[in-house]
């Protein structure tokens, strides 16, 4: 996969914290080739000299087919980005003899989530643990022996770590889930999945409505209420389409949202989902009303999603599942000024906390930056990233009375087209010749019939 431009800036201010807890999960290289039961021990042994030589305290794992998971808590002086360098380094290049290969197993980078509490360290370490449950490969978690809740490696976990954090909240957290379980009819023993008990509830596949939000939350709760809501600055969101009621209730009721693999975005190992909301959803259309933390993911297909549509033309193509939380409805909408095209891009928490409007997500270089500010200031109002068609954005685009002024800075060309223009900048002389870069667009604009207004 080609790396996003600009995608750094997304992780500024991320950085190491000694004495904190991490969930970590890396990915396969493009999902493929996966990994081979028989070198599922080596990703351990590699976890486990980390703990033994006083990098890391172990606190978890689980190693899947095409990635896996880890929880654990840095010792002073050891950096979270060299630490796993060390571990996928290590692993990769193991892996490479067995297979009479060279070059990287893993994806580039990982995706960290800074454990903030007690309750989220045990929400996350049931959950790694019931991955391959999820997956059918055994009705047990215990039951696994790639994991630490395998008997023979609960040892591998440094408890005492846990003690001295004071988290002993394990029995309490695992009562709940198994009371939650049994009042929607699914518990860890169970083979009836959640989407079969309840998404007849929601009328997945069929026309029937759901009653009630009010009615739903009361009869199964509403998402999943273990996992609260709680952005940080620095958290790493995914801005994700919302077509319609039915995946709003997917979301709210059983948990998950899906994206198509052929389409995704480079990562899905994001913090939480922001949901854009189409014109099905009327009054609240063209905004975000909610966003939901990410708790995992995991690769399947559209016919294992919604098991009523098996006959679907797509029924067999990959999806991602992404599994989320508790919607939380945000106390101030972030409206678009207008219709826009979005399928997915990637914002922070801090921006999106102080965001007004679609726009204000955008994370981008330096440069757009300070052109965007400087287009505000002298009431050139502009979408950012407009996608044209799918794949295909401008980096600024000024919605005139006699048709789109597209501006892009760097090497890009568009052709012109119906009343449309389209003006390109290198990026240097935004920073070198800024009022010349403003004047230029003011005029274009002005030459299209000045700006439209927007309407809601």
């Amino acid at each position: 996969m080609k790396p996003k431009p600009h995608a750094s800036n997304l992780r500024k201010g991320r950085h190491s914290q000694p004495g904190r807890v991490y969930f970590i999960t890396t990915d396969v290289d493009e999902m493929e080739p996966l990994i081979e039961t028989h070198w599922r021990d080596l990703i351990i042994i590699a976890l486990k000299w980390l703990r033994d030589n006083e990098r890391i305290w172990l606190l978890g794992y689980v190693v899947m087919d095409n990635h896996f998971h880890v929880m654990f808590m840095l010792h002073e002086g050891f950096d979270l980005a060299k630490v796993m360098q060390s571990v996928k380094r290590q692993t990769s290049r193991e892996i490479n003899k067995l297979r009479g290969v060279e070059g990287k197993f893993w994806l580039e980078g990982y995706h960290d989530h800074l454990i903030r509490d007690a309750r989220d360290f045990w929400n996350h370490f049931h959950y790694i643990h019931n991955n391959p449950v999820k997956r059918g490969w055994v009705k047990k978690a215990e039951d696994y022996p790639w994991s630490t809740a395998h008997p023979s490696r609960k040892d591998d976990v440094d408890w005492s770590a846990l003690e001295g954090l004071g988290w002993g909240l394990e029995e309490k957290i695992a009562g709940k889930q198994e009371a939650a379980g049994k009042q929607i009819g699914i518990g860890n023993d169970s083979s009836v999945s959640s989407q079969e008990v309840v998404g007849q509830q929601v009328g997945i596949g069929n026309d029937s409505s759901v009653s009630s939000e009010e009615a739903v939350g009361q009869k199964i709760g509403i998402g999943n209420p273990s996992y609260a809501m709680s952005l940080s600055p620095s958290d790493l969101i995914l801005v994700s389409l919302l077509p319609s009621q039915r995946d709003l209730e997917i979301a709210r009721v059983l948990g998950w949202y899906r994206i198509p693999y052929k389409t995704a975005p480079k990562t899905v190992s994001v913090d939480a989902l922001a949901f854009y909301q189409t014109a099905n959803f009327g009054d609240e259309k063209w905004s975000i009303h909610y966003t939901a933390p990410v708790v995992g993911h995991e690769l399947t297909t559209r016919a294992e999603l919604l098991r009523t549509e098996k006959d679907h033309p797509r029924a067999n193509e990959q999806y991602f599942k992404i599994q989320i939380g508790s919607l939380e409805r945000l106390a101030k909408p972030i409206p678009s000024r207008s219709w826009r095209r979005i399928t997915f891009f990637y914002t922070t928490g801090e921006r999106l906390l102080k965001a007004n409007e679609i726009n204000d997500l955008i994370v981008d270089s330096e440069e757009r930056e300070i052109l965007w500010t400087a287009l505000k200031e002298r009431g050139l109002t502009a979408e950012r990233k407009y996608e044209v068609k799918q794949g295909v954005e401008l980096d600024f685009a000024l919605m005139c009375q006699l048709g789109v002024l597209g501006v892009m800075l760097g090497e890009k060309t568009f052709k012109e087209r119906g009343g449309n223009k389209y003006l390109t900048f290198p990026e240097s002389e935004v920073k070198e010749n800024l009022p010349g870069v403003v004047k230029a667009i003011a005029k274009e604009v002005k030459g299209l019939g000045g700006l439209k207004k927007k309407k809601r």
